[in-house]
């Protein structure tokens, strides 16, 4: 198989994840903030201590740090005052979980993070709120279960993060990768990476397409007007993308990365608990490793049908970084994607128009859901709840979400175009790209996004 096709980095933009690791604060205000980036929305409450298995105790540490971090990798930390209070400003558009944590004897223990169990949510979704702050009221974190309760009413936060309840269960249902965000020493050395300026990630991608190829007969569907409807998403399996940015120490060429699973995994072929890939994009803003299928054994996971809960780590060959794995604590997947799932995703039904000699000059595009075995439009609020949308000229993670990429033929690549999510349906001109509609030049057409969790969906079509 290969990779570019089945299910390459991004829309064939195989390139260095991009890590944002900035830190911003202490006690930013709204409407300014330290390294020049400018807050617009402010998270309050007061802690009011740590309990042990429910219970306050000597044996709780305390919260010395507590930090907001965003979707799209960057850090706040917040003020905190000797009797509890704290403030942190954001910037909206984004989830923000919500760590608390213990700094002391060269360690850093997450403490808790902030969840809404009722709703099932491990972050706060200000993508679109309504308003500028949000008080959370008093917060009691537990450190056994690492939750960060807070007091404020349910329906009052789910209407400041202007959505109705079935938005919010939504959301619930698919924020929690977001959990792997609270791994703030990744390297383990004792100091917050922020601080460091160094950023690292892990991530999943899933192939929405069967067997990890495209869709076929799909884009022959896309013509004369009408749109491929009869397309449905089939997640087949994941891929784990690891990446080190923003001045991280890059290992030497030729060095190798190992992944350790919490648990067995299976391709389908074989099962395994660890595998092996190159580390690639060595330069002085960082390095990346993609336990896909060119890994040792092919990491196109499809069982368990979630990514596993639990610990990862990534150790570099040679005794790199001091002989320390690269850890990340409270991974989690969700079962919005999970393999073989087909119900409440979403996915682009596309229509191509073509000019006089076959160049594709728009892209039409329907945002559909299937739900309960029936398909319908997206609406608008469910897109915001899922769907990140990277603003120009501003990355989340990985490429540009949502987009439509073209590959041709033999394998090349040929453009990408940002999707608008303005609404259920609209259109893209991609007339620049020079990409003919034809089955001697293009290949596969690609649409991309990444869930607001972090995790990449990849879609593809073929004739």
């Amino acid at each position: 198989m290969n990779k570019e096709i089945g299910l390459g980095l991004g829309l064939g933009l195989v390139g260095t994840l991009l890590i944002l690791v900035n830190i911003h604060g202490c006690g930013q205000q709204q409407g300014g903030g330290g390294g020049g980036v400018t807050t617009n929305y402010t998270i309050a409450g007061k802690y009011t201590g740590v309990t042990v298995a429910g219970v306050k105790g000597a044996a709780a540490l305390a919260v010395t740090d507590i930090v907001a971090i965003g979707a799209d990798g960057e850090r706040y930390k917040a003020t905190l005052s000797a009797d509890g209070a704290f403030s942190v400003g954001v910037v909206k558009g984004w989830p923000y979980v919500l760590g608390f944590y213990n700094k002391s004897g060269g360690t850093i223990t997450l403490l808790g993070y902030l969840k809404q169990k009722d709703v099932g949510w491990d972050s706060l979704p200000l993508i679109a709120p309504s308003g500028d702050t949000t008080d959370l009221g008093t917060v009691e974190v537990d450190q056994t279960s690492a939750e960060a309760t807070p007091s404020i009413a349910l329906n009052s936060l789910i209407g400041q993060m202007d959505m109705d309840l079935s938005i919010a269960q939504y959301y619930g249902q698919m924020d929690d990768p977001l959990t792997v965000l609270t791994n703030l020493d990744v390297d383990g050395n004792g100091e917050f990476d922020f601080n460091e300026n160094i950023g690292y990630t892990l991530v999943a991608k899933i192939g929405m397409m069967p067997g990890f190829n495209s869709g076929a007969g799909e884009i022959g569907q896309m013509l004369n007007g009408h749109y491929n409807e009869s397309y449905r998403p089939s997640p087949n399996g994941y891929v784990i993308l690891f990446g080190a940015g923003n001045g991280a120490a890059a290992p030497p060429a030729g060095t190798t990365a190992t992944l350790k699973f919490p648990v067995q995994v299976s391709n389908g072929t074989s099962s395994f608990t660890s595998a092996v890939a190159s580390v690639e994009g060595i330069t002085s803003g960082g390095w990346t490793a993609a336990f896909d299928g060119d890994a040792t054994p092919s990491v196109y996971i499809t069982n368990p049908t979630v990514l596993p809960t639990g610990t990862y780590s990534v150790e570099v060959s040679g005794g790199w970084n001091a002989g320390r794995p690269f850890t990340f604590n409270n991974v989690q997947g969700t079962d919005l994607v999970k393999v073989g799932s087909t119900d409440k995703i979403i996915f682009p039904a596309l229509n191509l128009v073509l000019d006089a000699d076959s160049y594709i000059t728009t892209v039409n595009y329907k945002w559909l859901i299937v739900e309960s075995g029936a398909v319908r439009a997206a609406t608008l609020a469910e897109l915001r709840a899922v769907i990140a949308d990277t603003e120009s000229g501003k990355t989340a993670l990985i490429d540009t979400s949502p987009s439509i990429g073209f590959f041709l033929k033999p394998l090349t690549y040929g453009g990408m175009k940002k999707i608008p999510l303005t609404g259920s349906s609209g259109s893209v001109d991609v007339s620049e790209l020079r990409v003919k509609a034809t089955t001697a030049v293009l290949e596969q057409i690609a649409v991309g996004y990444n869930l607001t969790s972090r995790v990449i969906c990849d879609f593809r079509y073929a004739w």
